[in-house]
Parts: structure tokens; sequence; C-alpha cells
């Protein structure tokens, strides 16, 4: 095999690694621990190193948010398969989307990041990433439809990106407020988020 092909299979497992340390320090110390100092020191690589894989702490960030939506989607994906009805695909991928957050809680603050932060824009790769999970919602709407189960005068795109910002929403509210609500309404998170998803499908079905 040419050295060159060798010394580029190299570089990716080096930028792996180096990003498998970012996600461990995220998942201990949250987004705040997180610089280009805190990886070279967790990879044991020097921090010229880091700079030759990550341009900084946001380019690392974006790396980490784009693996955990390639990995969402798969969830998504497997989520619905052998499910012919769209009303129970779509509650599936709305399950899928709160125990993927439960299971990985730095996802959370990942995800934050991009929609905080409102001068960053995300990478076109990344970008690119979440209109495959839309697509994906939206093509379950429109099989909806024609199995006439979900209403015919909703926009599949937009009704996407409505349900992406609502669950969001939702799990930022549960992030702070889990406490009241299990005192107040004496239900746990996951009971409070299925009601989100029986409000979602009450509201697109055909009467």
């Amino acid at each position: 095999m040419p050295k060159r092909a060798i010394s580029e299979e190299s570089k990716e497992d080096r930028r792996n690694f180096i990003l498998s340390c970012a996600e461990e320090i995220v998942k201990t110390n949250g987004l705040s621990g997180l610089n280009i100092q805190s990886v070279a020191k967790k990879s044991g690589f020097a921090t010229g190193t880091i700079y030759l894989y990550f341009a900084n702490k946001e380019d690392l960030i974006a790396h980490l948010t784009l693996d955990s939506r390639k990995e969402l989607l798969r969830i998504f994906e497997k989520s619905i398969v052998g499910e012919g009805l769209a009303m129970k695909q779509l509650s599936k991928v709305m399950e899928a989307f709160f125990h993927f957050y439960e299971t990985r809680p730095h996802y959370y603050e990942l995800v934050s990041f991009f929609e905080k932060n409102t001068g960053l824009e995300e990478p076109e790769e990344l970008e690119l990433m979440s209109r495959k999970i839309n697509q994906l919602v939206a093509d379950i709407l429109k099989k909806g439809k024609k199995q006439g189960h979900i209403r015919n005068d909703l926009d599949e795109m937009t009704f996407s990106f409505l349900l992406w910002g609502s669950s969001v929403g939702i799990l930022q509210l549960l992030e702070v407020k889990k406490s009241i609500i299990k005192r107040t309404l004496n239900t746990d998170s996951f009971d409070f988020f299925s009601k989100h998803i029986e409000l979602v499908l009450h509201a697109i079905k055909v009467d």
C-alpha cells in the first residue's frame, strides 16, 4: 500500500480519537469544560496538533453535533422499521428522540449551542444532516396523507421544522423545570413528553 494512503488513514484515526476525547470532556464537564487545551491534555497531543485537525472550539462542537445527528437519524430510521401506519411512525420517532436525549444528556448542550448562539452558522455538512432528519419527518407526513389519516392542508416541511422546534423546547423545559413538573403534575419526564406527542398527533389527524 502506498505510504500516502497509510498516512491518510492514520490522520483519520487521530482525528476520530481527538473527537472521542472531546466528547468525553463534554459528557463529564459539559461544554464549559471543552476547549482546545483540555482536549490536548485529554488526548496527550500537543495543542498545535489539535489545531491541525480543528480550527477552534466551535469546529470541535460542530463535528460532535454532526456525529450526534447522524446517530439520531439512524435511530429514527430504525424506530419506524416494520411500522406501516404513518401516525405510528411519527409517534415512534418522537419517542426515539426523547430516549436519545435521556441516554445522551450531553446532546442537549450540543444542539443548544448552535440554536442559542445566533451569531454562529451551522457548517454545511451539519445543515445537510438536519435536512435529512427534516425530510424523514416530512416523508412520514406525506405517507399519512396518502393513508387518509393526516390532514392534507399541512405543509410537510413546515410541520417538520415546527415539530423539531417544539420537541427541543419541551426537552429544554424538562431540563430546567423537571422537579417542578414532577411535583406539580405528579408525572415523570417521559409521561410529560408523551403528552406532547398526543397533542401533536391530535392536531394533525383527520377529524
